[in-house]
Order: structure tokens, then C-alpha cells, then sequence
């Protein structure tokens, strides 16, 4: 969950490099590398012998985390990166690609989410369709820079399909981004009841359709190296058939000096 304001376009798409790990007998194939700090990002996936999808992700080099851009000079709503990365060939259904945002401030609301981390938006929707969702001539931001009301603010907060999303699932007021859509939050979740925000999921919705999920997770806890993985809140319908995940996770793999961001527990939905 971010304001989008700048974005680095989406590179054509480039077939990554399929890596072959034949103790696991899985094959592990990345995006194209794309720079930020002085390392690179790159999504990634991870098929099973049979071709079914094991891990689908995000992968920071070290070096990128080590250095990742300072943007504590910037306005709050200036103070991000945000780029789109292609996935690998072989992506399963149905994602399209993933928004990358660092977000070096946090980003409202304030004092819940104001704290270093990143947003990962698994998108379901390619990026000409996400860069459409754009407010219209009669939509104003708020003085918090909120698009809380008007034509733009009810497409992003109109509600799927009873199932779509799940049950306990509540909009966040205020959330309606350009070139990204409305985000659903878990009222149950930590950072709401006390606790300092260092993961959630988020769903992302558009118009009623539900167009991407979202773990948005602090840099210390990705740099902390956690072990183990979080159960995801999954609705009882999809709308789109194609592999859904019940669980993400973040890991480090020293071999690679990479940090990873994984859906995982993938099942397949119609």
C-alpha cells in the first residue's frame, strides 16, 4: 500500500535464466534484474518436477539491501521507489507482474504504517490496465493527500462479489491509489491492536474486481532473517482460475545473497 506518484516503467520482457536444481529436482527461474540501490531486483519462480508452482517471489540482492535509497530528504509522499517487474516464463496463473515499492518513510496512515518496508504487489492485471486506474478530472485529493471521496474513490472501494475477498476483510479509508486501486486491510492484524507493524497482508481491489495481493513487510524484519512462514486469509471464491497461496515467507539464501519474499502453499482454484 503506497502512493504511486513515480514509477519506473515495466521492461519488456525478458526470459529469464532457468537455473536447475536437480538435488531438489525444482526449477528455478528469475525475471530480469532490475537496479535499485546498488544491487538489483528481480522476481522469481520455482516450478516442481510436475510444473505446479512451489514458490512465486521477489528476490533483493544483499548489496540492494545494504544500500537501499535514502529518501528522508523528500516529502512523505516523494520519499518511495516504485518499480514493475516482469515475472520469469512460466509464472502460473494468474499473475501478471509484480509493483515493487520501497518505501524508505512508510506511508500514511500515520503512526501505523510510517515505518521502513515494502510493498509487494502480486497483480492479476497487466501493467496497461493498472496504469488506467487513474483518477478523473472531477476526483481531488484530501489535504492528507487522500482520494476519499468522488467517482475515483468509489471504484476503488466497491466490494467484490460476496467470497472474493475474506469475510473479516474491511477497506481502508483512504486508500484509493492512482495506478494501483483500493486496498483491504485485516482489522485483526497487529499493527492494529497495540503491536509495532512488521508484516500484513493486504488485498487490492478495483471497480469490484480483486486485482492483487499484497504482503507488505519492514525492512528489519526481511534483514532479520525469520524462519518459517504466515498463514494467508483466503477468501472462498477466486474469480480468476490458476494457483492461489495459503502462506508467504521471507528467507535468505546465502548462496545467492539474495533476500527472498515468497507466496508459498500454492493450491490450484477455479
Amino acid at each position: 500500500m503506497a502512493r504511486a506518484l513515480l514509477r519506473i516503467p515495466l521492461a519488456a520482457v525478458v526470459l529469464a535464466t532457468a537455473l536447475v536444481s536437480p538435488a531438489l529436482g525444482q526449477d528455478v527461474r528469475y525475471g530480469p534484474d532490475t537496479p535499485i540501490g546498488d544491487g538489483v531486483v528481480r522476481t522469481y519462480v520455482i516450478l516442481g518436477e510436475d510444473g505446479t508452482p512451489a514458490e512465486l517471489g521477489v528476490a533483493i540482492s544483499e548489496t540492494a539491501m545494504a544500500t537501499l535509497p535514502d529518501l528522508s530528504d523528500k516529502p512523505p509522499m516523494e520519499s518511495f521507489v516504485a518499480l514493475d517487474l516482469a515475472f520469469p516464463e512460466g509464472t502460473p496463473a494468474p499473475y501478471k507482474h509484480v509493483g515493487f515499492d520501497w518505501n524508505s518513510q512508510g506511508h500514511p496512515p500515520v503512526g501505523v504504517y510510517s515505518i521502513p518496508h515494502f510493498d509487494f504487489h502480486f497483480y492479476t492485471i497487466d501493467t496497461a490496465s493498472k496504469a488506467a486506474i487513474l483518477p478523473g478530472e472531477t476526483d481531488a485529493p484530501n489535504e492528507l493527500g487522500e482520494f476519499a471521496e468522488g467517482p475515483f474513490a468509489e471504484r476503488a472501494m466497491k466490494a467484490p462479489t460476496a467470497g472474493y475477498l475474506p469475510a473479516h476483510y474491511a477497506y481502508a479509508p483512504g486508500s484509493a491509489v492512482p495506478m494501483m486501486g483500493g486496498h483491504w486491510i485485516d482489522p485483526a492484524s497487529h499493527e492494529f491492536h497495540g503491536t509495532t507493524f512488521d508484516k500484513t497482508f493486504i488485498y487490492g481491489t478495483w471497480d469490484g474486481e480483486v486485482i492483487f495481493l499484497e504482503p507488505m513487510i519492514t525492512r528489519a524484519y526481511i534483514e532479520s532473517k525469520p524462519e518459517g512462514s504466515i498463514p494467508i486469509a483466503s477468501p472462498d471464491s477466486v474469480a480468476t482460475p490458476g494457483w492461489y497461496p495459503s502462506a508467504y515467507a521471507v528467507k535468505y539464501d546465502g548462496e545467492a545473497k539474495e533476500y527472498r519474499i515468497a507466496l508459498i502453499g500454492f493450491s490450484e482454484r477455479s
